[in-house]
């Protein structure tokens, strides 16, 4: 809690784990807490190396972490609680396929959604993404080396690659030298939130990041932090008319708020 020494307001520390003081993320948890003037947020990065699954651990247990930003899950929504509210507004749920330069209207040939799912797509074995098109009755041949999917794709072992839009321009650029390209034809989706976690037991910060995220939602500024970090990202995907192959998230918690339109972005135009 802040301590009140006479006239001077000390301020009450928030430690964040999951990305420096320039991500998306980061900026976004501050803006929210500076609605909540009275009570002098400060946020500071986690500095020690945690992997992310003991990081949910010691925010359960109050070791030392306040704040954890990650995507929506059964068992993360147990440990801890979760900020309702889709930060990366559903952006990380939308693919674009790498494919073989060698079958570039892999996608484009494709007449239905029965052929689509009649495709072999790549994934890494730990990756959450082979259950969820595994659900949705796709075939997938499963690496156990996420780098080496890059040369397997370049030899033709599997048809596509799905990548966020988030990284598939950056994939690509890293492996110009192999026989890979970016689909121009294609968007694959399926639901996918990324929240802020809190221990369930610390309240007080709960409802002040709820409150400052609504607040941001209503003001606008969510939107315009949201543009200034990944409106770039969206024009290329604008750039060309695209398919969307919608697929079902059985990994998703049953309470993602999917019915509020606005927190959702929606790239199937």
């Amino acid at each position: 809690m802040s301590v009140f020494l006479g006239n001077v307001t000390h301020a009450q520390d928030v430690i964040y784990y999951g990305g420096d003081n320039q991500s998306y993320n980061y900026q976004m948890l501050q803006h929210a807490l500076s609605y909540q003037k009275s009570a002098n947020y400060l946020v500071k990065t986690y500095s020690s190396f945690t992997p992310k699954l003991r990081a949910y651990i010691q925010l359960s247990n109050q070791e030392g972490i306040d704040v954890v930003f990650g995507g929506a899950t059964i068992e993360r929504e147990r440990l801890n609680h979760p900020i309702r509210i889709p930060l990366l507004k559903g952006l990380n749920g939308w693919r674009i396929p790498l494919i073989n330069k060698n079958n570039p209207s892999l996608f484009a040939n494709l007449s239905s959604t029965e052929e689509f799912k009649q495709l072999l797509a790549g994934q890494f074995h730990l990756w959450s993404d082979v259950a969820i098109l595994q659900s949705n009755n796709i075939n997938v041949h499963k690496a156990t080396h996420a780098e080496g999917m890059y040369q397997m794709l370049h030899k033709g072992r599997f048809d596509y690659f799905p990548r966020s839009i988030l990284e598939v321009w950056f994939d690509f650029e890293r492996h110009k030298d192999l026989d890979i390209m970016i689909d121009q034809h294609t968007l694959i989706h399926y639901p996918s939130a990324y929240y802020f976690y809190v221990n369930h037991q610390n309240t007080a910060l709960i409802k002040d990041i709820t409150s400052g995220l609504e607040s941001a939602i209503k003001d606008g500024s969510f939107d315009e932090l949201f543009i200034q970090h990944y409106g770039e990202v969206l024009q290329k995907v604008n750039l060309t008319p695209r398919k969307t192959y919608n697929l079902a998230n059985p990994n998703l918690p049953p309470k993602t708020p999917l019915s509020r339109k606005e927190l959702w972005l929606n790239l199937d135009i």
